[in-house]
C-alpha cells in the first residue's frame, strides 16, 4: 500500500536561548539552517509545508525559491503543539505525516527516505541512533486526533510513549537525528 506522505517542518519557535533567529545562522558550507533543513526534506518530499511565527518576514528572502507552502501559526507562542496542530490541519488529506524540526540541519536526506518508505496510516515511525530514538517522526493519519489535542510546548513524544506498541522504530546511522540547535556552540563546524 502506498501511502502520501506529507512532511510538516516546525520553524516557529523564538530562539530565545540561542540570543538571534537561529534559524538564519550561517553554517560553515555558507547555507543558513533553515534552508539547509529544507534541501535535505525536499530531496524526498516534492513540496513541504512549513509552520512560522508572525515574525517570518525575515525568512522570506531564504525560501523564495523552494517549494514550500507557507503557514503562519498565530498560537505560536503557546508552544510547539500549536506549530504542530498548524501543520497537521493544512495535510490532514495525508494518510501520513513527516514531523521534522527546522533547528535540525544535519539530518541525512536517506534518513527522510528511510522513515517515509516505512510509514503507513497506522503507524508510526522513529529513526533510532545507537539505541537512541530521534527526529524527525512519522505519524500516521491514525494519530492525527490525539497529536491535534497536545497542549503547551509539547511535540508528539506522548503519543511515541502512549501508542508504543504500533511505533516502528527504525535503525540508522544518522547522528543527525539528534542533533537540534538550540545554541550557538551547538552549530558543527
Amino acid at each position: 500500500m502506498n501511502t502520501k506522505v506529507a512532511c510538516v517542518v516546525l520553524a516557529a519557535g523564538q530562539s530565545r536561548r540561542f540570543g538571534s533567529n537561529k534559524l538564519l545562522h550561517v553554517l560553515a558550507n555558507g547555507e543558513v539552517i533553515l534552508r539547509q533543513t529544507l534541501q535535505s526534506y525536499l530531496q524526498v518530499f516534492d513540496s513541504i509545508t512549513l509552520v512560522v511565527n508572525p515574525n517570518y518576514e525575515q525568512l522570506i528572502e531564504h525560501l523564495a525559491d523552494l517549494p514550500i507552502r507557507l503557514v503562519v501559526c498565530e498560537t505560536s507562542d503557546a508552544g510547539m503543539s500549536q506549530s504542530m496542530i498548524a501543520g497537521l490541519t493544512e495535510n490532514l488529506d495525508a494518510g501520513a505525516t513527516l514531523i521534522a524540526l527546522a533547528d535540525m540541519p544535519y539530518v541525512q536526506p536517506s534518513t527522510v527516505r528511510k522513515i517515509v518508505d516505512e510509514l503507513q496510516e497506522d503507524n508510526i515511525v522513529q529513526p533510532v541512533y545507537k539505541e537512541q530514538g530521534g527526529n524527525p517522526v512519522g505519524f500516521g493519519k491514525q494519530f492525527y486526533t490525539e497529536l491535534m489535542s497536545i497542549k503547551g510546548d509539547k511535540g508528539g513524544k506522548q503519543v511515541l510513549l502512549d501508542r508504543a506498541s504500533v511505533v516502528r522504530l527504525l535503525p540508522v546511522s544518522d547522528s543527525g537525528i539528534h542533533h537540534d540547535i538550540d545554541r550557538p556552540e551547538q552549530v558543527l563546524d
